[in-house]
This record gives structure tokens, C-alpha cells and sequence, in this order.
């Protein structure tokens, strides 16, 4: 374990991050019922930036913006954006609870993927919570029966592609936090604004 490394923080934070997301989450279904899912999630990435270009006006661009692996932030942004439109697309057709709870089996894959990606050693008792997850997953989705919507596969694979994104974030985790979210923010909101325009529909 890296001295800078702290469990229980790290826990709270992510917990806490769940519930944002989970509030976030009911605005963007609710939003996904008249507007387009990239123009929704372009909207986010304005308003994500121009917070952040406030945070970085106190700090410096410069100080903001410098960073050793470039290519790593565009990746991880990719992800996010990747994510953000499979969530909405998943909305369309699903039901809030089920998109979230869907949403949640993110840690059963950052599990998995800690493993191959950063050589994280995962004990018997975190393999057992997340087969118990991975059989919740299934009770929800239901597969190979009449109440399966293939939907759920738009939220499972969003599920992972946030969950690599997370696990990216802790390869990251020299970069300061600042300059992790001012990444993404302009990142997302490069990538997401040409297809936001091509089928762009007024408010």
C-alpha cells in the first residue's frame, strides 16, 4: 500500500460520489424524454467547464492544464463521454432505479479491472462480494427471459466504461485533482460538441 494511499477517504468519497451521481442521474431521465442524449450530455460538459475555468482562474492556466501523460487524460475523458451517453441512451428505455442500480455494478468491474490493470491483490472476501453483486445483476437484468430489455446492456456497458475510467484515475493518481477534472472537463466538452450540433433540438 502507497503511504499516500487512505481506505476509509477514499471509501466516503466514493460513496458520496454515488449519491451526486445518483441525484444527477434523475435530472438526466428526466431530460432524456425531449432532448437528444449527446446534446444532454454536451450541456453537462458547459456547465462542468465553465465552473472549472473559475476553479483554475485562482491557480493559473498553466498550473491547471500541466500535466505528464496527456494522452492519458484524452483517454480517460473519452471514457467518461462514452459513459455519460450510454447512461442517457440507457434512460430512453429503462426505468430510473434499474438504470441506477445497473449503474452500481461499476465497483464489480473496477475490481476485476484493478487486478489485470494495476496489480491490485483482491482477497477472497472482495471476490466474494462481488459474485453476490454479479448474481444482483442478474436478478435485475433477467436474461434469456420475456422481462429482459436489451437496454440493460447500454447501462452494464456503462457501467464499465466507467469503472475504466476510475481505474485510469488511479493510475493517474500523481496528477493533482485539479487538474484531472479540468481535463476532462474540456475534453468532454471538445469531444461531445460536434455530435450535440449534428442533431441539435431547442429546449
Amino acid at each position: 500500500m502507497s503511504p499516500d494511499d487512505n481506505p476509509a477517504r477514499g471509501i466516503l468519497l466514493m460513496a458520496a460520489s454515488f449519491v451526486v451521481f445518483a441525484g444527477c442521474d434523475g435530472v438526466v431521465k428526466h431530460l432524456a424524454a425531449s432532448l437528444p442524449p449527446f446534446e444532454i450530455v454536451w450541456s453537462r460538459y458547459l456547465a462542468f467547464t465553465l465552473i472549472m475555468v473559475a476553479a483554475i482562474a485562482h491557480t493559473g492556466w498553466r498550473h491547471g492544464f500541466r500535466t505528464t501523460q496527456p494522452g492519458l487524460h484524452v483517454a480517460r475523458a473519452g471514457l467518461q463521454v462514452l459513459t455519460n451517453v450510454l447512461v442517457t441512451l440507457a434512460y430512453v428505455s429503462l426505468p430510473l432505479a434499474d438504470t441506477v442500480a445497473l449503474g452500481l455494478t461499476g465497483p464489480l468491474f473496477v475490481t476485476a479491472m484493478s487486478v489485470v490493470l494495476l496489480g491490485e491483490v483482491v482477497g477472497w472476501r472482495r471476490w466474494s462480494a462481488v459474485f453476490v453483486g454479479l448474481l444482483g445483476t442478474l436478478i435485475i437484468v433477467r436474461p434469456g427471459t420475456p422481462a429482459f430489455e436489451p437496454a440493460s446492456v447500454l447501462a452494464l456497458s456503462a457501467a464499465a466504461t466507467g469503472a475504466l475510467g476510475l481505474v485510469l484515475t488511479r493510475r493517474m493518481n500523481r496528477e493533482g485533482a485539479l487538474t484531472l477534472l479540468a481535463w476532462g472537463a474540456v475534453v468532454g466538452l471538445i469531444v461531445s460538441t460536434p455530435f450535440a450540433l449534428a442533431d441539435w433540438r431547442a429546449p
